[in-house]
């Protein structure tokens, strides 16, 4: 049997004795997890595109070490310090 999934297409081997609606079962499991496989590709490309942010216990502490009690929410990793020196008191 030759499924297309999103242009793709996958050979499957079926059970000799799977009826219709096994058969059927089995086609959509594979293109359901093909498909999902896909996204999640995409998804990682994406995410290694983003910058990377700061982790929030860090930037609470170099907050913290600064005085400041309310900091932004959005730092990229390494700019913690240069962050703790403009934020509000």
């Amino acid at each position: 049997m030759t499924l297309t999934v999103d242009g793709d297409e996958v050979s499957v081997s079926l059970p000799a004795d799977a009826d219709e609606a096994e058969a059927a079962a089995i086609a959509s499991a594979v293109g359901a997890h093909l498909h999902d496989r896909r996204v999640a590709a995409a998804a990682a490309a994406a995410a290694d595109d983003e910058p990377d942010r700061a982790d929030a216990w860090t930037l609470a502490g170099r907050m913290k070490s600064m005085g400041r009690s309310r900091w932004p929410k959005d730092v990229r990793k390494g700019e913690e310090w240069k962050a703790s020196a403009r934020s509000f008191y």
